[in-house]
């Protein structure tokens, strides 16, 4: 499956800059990450490398396709740039105006936080809403599975997914893949057509910072 995204590469602080600036009106984006896969059994994990999100325009009621992708180059911006990083997501991932979705999340942040703890942003996140959490059972539905249900598209991962992001300069395939990862989050709740309909069909938990309590920052904004 290859939708246009037009994939924004952050990886500077001027791309930072911008990127915040496209992101301060959003009511709801979709998140995901991307990591250099441990090729070695026993070999130590890496860290993010990538961190996806796609724009979504309009609030639960009339969702329609944002148009943006934004890729944030961990690797390259921290922790040099943490405070920059910090003033484009801390009020998207840790505000209460913003519905933050995607697949696994909860990994997902804690990876986050574990090899990021410069960043604030990262440290306790609020109205996050897990497309693949079922109420009463420990089974996590697949990003595939969510894309074949409700936005009605195949995707195959294909190699791509297992390459190596820690390599830089990222491939256009590499890119490429990972918006569309992002983007489907959004298309999935756009198929569904509202955030109260997505829950209603899929029996979610909403997830938020209970699940992530921080004892180091003690909810510090």
């Amino acid at each position: 499956w290859e939708r246009p995204t037009e994939p924004f590469l952050v990886d500077s602080p001027a791309k930072v800059q911008l990127a915040r600036e496209a992101l301060t009106s959003v009511k709801c984006v979709g998140i995901d990450t991307e990591t250099r896969p441990s090729f070695v059994r026993g070999a130590p994990r890496n860290p993010p490398a990538l961190l996806q999100v796609a724009t979504l325009a309009g609030g639960a009621r009339g969702l329609r396709s944002g148009e943006r992708v934004f890729l944030f180059d961990l690797l390259t911006l921290l922790p040099e740039h943490s405070p920059a990083v910090d003033e484009a997501l801390i009020d998207i991932l840790c505000g209460d105006d913003v519905l933050v979705v995607g697949v696994d999340m909860i990994s997902d942040v804690a990876e986050l936080r574990e090899w990021y703890p410069e960043c604030r942003c990262f440290r306790n996140p609020r109205t996050l809403l897990d497309l693949g959490r079922r109420r009463g059972t420990r089974k996590r539905q697949s990003l595939r599975s969510l894309a074949r249900e409700f936005a009605g598209v195949e995707i195959v991962k294909g190699r791509v997914q297992r390459s190596d992001w820690s390599s830089r300069p990222l491939s256009a395939v590499q890119l490429t893949y990972a918006a569309n990862d992002a983007r489907l989050t959004v298309e999935i709740l756009i198929g569904a057509g509202s955030e109260e309909e997505f829950a209603a069909r899929q029996d979610l938990v909403e997830t938020r910072a209970a699940y992530w309590v921080c004892t180091e920052c003690g909810g510090e904004r």
